[in-house]
């Protein structure tokens, strides 16, 4: 990560010098000394201590050394036969993973369903019904 002034830090941060200087007496900001005796705070800390950074504008835009930026990988990731080929794929096999799931759902479903009484046993009487058929057998 980059080292930066306490000017740059204010604005990555979106906090007030005073705050930074706050921070740093009491050891929540770490920052480390330049040569020139003037405090610099690296960008990972400055994170740390305030979660994400305000995107500030760079006066000259970074030169990449090699081919592969972030829009040439964009660019290549939807051209190349090969990845469409693959995403597709991944595509129906998550399909096919969701009916299976389903399938699966269905047939645990019949494997643990209880079958219906018998119809043919004749249904239990309560006590009261017995004690009336031994009084009253038309009953």
């Amino acid at each position: 990560m980059a080292w930066h002034s306490v000017k740059e830090a204010c604005q990555m941060a979106q906090k007030s010098r005073r705050t930074l200087y706050r921070d740093m007496a009491r050891g929540l900001l770490s920052y480390g000394v330049d040569d020139s005796d003037k405090r610099v705070i690296e960008t990972s800390e400055l994170i740390r201590a305030y979660g994400e950074l305000a995107k500030v504008a760079q006066p000259e835009s970074e030169k990449m050394a090699h081919v592969g930026t972030d829009d040439d990988t964009l660019k290549l990731a939807h051209t190349d036969p090969q990845i469409v080929a693959l995403v597709a794929q991944v595509e129906q096999m998550n399909q096919q993973m969701v009916e299976m799931r389903s399938e699966l759902q269905e047939y645990q479903r019949l494997l643990t369903h209880q079958p219906d009484p018998e119809p043919s046993s004749p249904p239990k009487r309560t006590f009261l019904q017995r004690l009336r058929y031994l009084f009253d057998p038309n009953a």
